[in-house]
């Protein structure tokens, strides 16, 4: 990793940060599934909160240190010319093995969030037919 590719930090400015946060805004938007499954959680009170905070700042350092050895590790613009800049960077430090192990982990991390869709939908369709949200829907037609 060579730190002089981290300088100048902001190579085209400030400009691009708003975009590139936005983006990366609507993957932290999957957190609002631990909310909808909080009925299945014990001591919800005590537990959501920690479960909530502690999963966003995991996830807030693991970004930035991603990005971190991703800048260190290539120049500003072999980042911005390569398809995947993640997969480049693995194959750097652990060679095709790297790459494998990233593409690995893109899959579970797909399919965990598919499992979190899955599950937290289900649990706001059952909350909105409890509390009467959906026409003609009684807690009678609910298997429960």
């Amino acid at each position: 990793m060579d730190t002089g590719n981290l300088i100048p930090f902001f190579p085209q400015g400030a400009g691009p940060i708003l975009p590139t946060t936005a983006l990366i805004f609507v993957s932290f938007l999957g957190f609002v599934k631990i909310a909808a499954v909080a009925e299945e959680i014990r001591d919800p009170e005590r537990n959501l909160p920690r479960a909530l905070i502690g999963s966003v700042a995991l996830v807030t350092g693991l970004y930035v240190v991603i990005l971190l050895v991703i800048a260190g590790t290539l120049s500003q613009g072999a980042i911005a010319e390569v398809r995947d800049p993640l997969a480049t960077a693995a194959r750097s430090f652990f060679g095709e093995a790297g790459v494998v192990v990233i593409v690995f982990a893109g899959l579970l991390a797909t399919l965990s969030s598919a499992n979190a869709s899955i599950l937290a939908a289900s649990r706001i369709n059952l909350a909105m037919a409890r509390d009467r949200l959906v026409p003609g829907c009684s807690l009678r037609s609910i298997p429960v």
